[in-house]
């Protein structure tokens, strides 16, 4: 081989080499490219929140204070982890004044919450303010003024009333009494204004001018369904009504009325 065709030979390997290295280039920069666009639409999806928020089913709480309790972090309002999280079925974290809730899509930064309020069940007061339970016995709302027709517990010493928190009394048990007592008031849908309690944990209800004297928690369930009944035919009545010796398995039912003469 020649000097000449040794060089051509050699002009050609570099010439190879150098297209190579363009190709490279090319395809390192379309690759490039390719990764930067994909970040940017990734970093406009992911800062794609949602400003609108349409709530039915509220009552006690505003559109706004269920909004603030569903949202309450910047990421609750990304729209993609929002999708995510309804793709595979896991909801946000609980919410205390919530049964339940469904969320919806209306747009790509809209949504509809269709939402169903804790049932209050009972209240107590502590510091100056009304703190109300659910039927679970935790507390999720403090007000400064009470609601009408959910009744206040008096004459149980608690050891805590967090909001958020199981309510907690000093004695045992004693709170499990109060929770039966409210849920079958509940149940029966009868309004009550006060729970009395006294020192040997008797109960007794003011219902307006009447007072319901309950006794024990024995046979409680049939009293509360004796009471129902019966408040049909209060009226303009006052006075007491006794079901502390109310016995259910009895077909006399022993229970009076004292009438409160002005």
């Amino acid at each position: 081989m020649n000097n000449r065709e040794k060089m051509n030979r050699e002009q050609r390997v570099r010439r190879r080499a150098a297209e190579m290295r363009r190709k490279f280039r090319r395809k390192m920069f379309r690759m490039l490219a390719a990764v930067l666009f994909f970040a940017a639409v990734c970093m406009g999806i992911w800062n794609i929140k949602v400003t609108e928020v349409q709530v039915t089913g509220n009552e006690r709480y505003s559109g706004q204070q269920i909004a603030d309790m569903l949202f309450s972090t910047e990421n609750d309002r990304r729209s993609l982890l929002l999708f995510l999280r309804q793709l595979i079925h896991k909801n946000q974290e609980e919410i205390p004044i919530l049964q339940s809730y469904t969320l919806t899509f209306t747009g790509i930064q809209s949504v509809s919450v269709s939402v169903q309020e804790k049932k209050l069940v009972g209240c107590i007061s502590h510091m100056g303010s009304y703190m109300y339970f659910d039927r679970d016995g935790l507390i999720v709302e403090s007000r400064t003024e009470p609601y009408p027709g959910i009744p206040i517990i008096e004459g149980i010493d608690f050891d805590q009333a967090v909001l958020y928190q199981k309510i907690s009394a000093k004695k045992e048990g004693i709170f499990d009494t109060v929770m039966t007592l409210t849920q079958l008031l509940s149940q029966h849908e009868i309004q009550v204004d006060r729970i009395l309690y006294d020192e040997r944990d008797q109960a007794a209800l003011v219902m307006g001018d009447v007072r319901v004297q309950l006794g024990s928690s024995d046979n409680m369930e049939g009293k509360i369904a004796e009471l129902a009944v019966m408040q049909e035919k209060f009226g303009d009545l006052k006075g007491t009504l006794h079901l502390e010796t109310y016995d259910e398995s009895r077909q006399d039912a022993e229970y009076y009325f004292d009438v409160e003469t002005d």
